[in-house]
């Protein structure tokens, strides 16, 4: 995943053993089409699903993004 597509995460695009990447995340323009302007699939491994699925629980609603992180 590029950068902007990982800030862009949506909650809602967020699946037990994917994700569905659909957005990117513009400084200047925000929320826009993937650079090629095609969704797609991304697996991820059980371990980073465990770790998105807290973000989930902790942002309910829209972006899951890098502020969410805590280390």
């Amino acid at each position: 995943m590029r950068l902007g597509e990982i800030q862009a995460l949506q909650v809602e695009n967020v699946y037990a053993d994917y994700v569905h990447v659909c957005h990117s995340l513009d400084r200047n323009y925000g929320l826009k089409d993937t650079k090629t302007h095609v969704s797609r699939d991304i697996p991820i491994p059980s371990k980073v699903s465990e770790c998105l699925v807290e973000l989930k629980k902790k942002n309910k609603q829209g972006l899951i993004g890098p502020e969410n992180f805590t280390g």
